[in-house]
């Protein structure tokens, strides 16, 4: 099976621990447990892809032909994905900004009837629980079980 992990936060450099980005860590993590029970994992991370700020998704934009083709390729990923996995920082009680930015560009019927994993992280004592009840009314609305 193939899954994507999407990482959330575009922060860099080393945490409060010392240790590098949470995020980055977190992410890495979750591929090596899915590559572990044998199969595939790619990361989304909003700072390697750098999702212009949303204008048009893909689906409502006329003229294919201005999609940058490493966005149509990402396309192709998520509708040959067997589930994904949201990895996902909480920003001020929500979703960090580059996360949803990444998924609006991508049209909700990429992502249907496919399971969403979600794994929260976030410098307080809840581990980011206050980001779990947005992110599961995005995932659900965007057709994701």
């Amino acid at each position: 099976m193939r899954f994507i992990v999407f990482l959330s936060s575009t922060r860099v450099g080393p945490s409060f621990t010392g240790m590098g980005a949470w995020g980055d860590r977190v992410g890495q993590v979750i591929k090596a447990r899915v590559e572990n029970a044998g199969h595939e994992a790619s990361l989304w991370d909003p700072k390697v892809l750098q999702f212009p700020l949303l204008q048009q998704p893909v689906q409502m934009t006329m003229d294919k032909s201005t999609i940058p083709q490493w966005m149509m390729e990402c396309k192709k990923e998520i509708e040959e994905a067997d589930g994904f996995i949201a990895c996902s920082a909480e920003y001020n009680c929500s979703l960090p900004p580059a996360f949803t930015n990444m998924l609006d560009h991508f049209p909700p019927k990429s992502f249907r009837h496919r399971p969403m994993g979600i794994v929260t992280y976030s410098m307080g004592s809840g581990g980011g629980i206050r980001v779990v009840a947005p992110l599961k009314v995005m995932v659900t609305d965007m057709g994701m079980v």
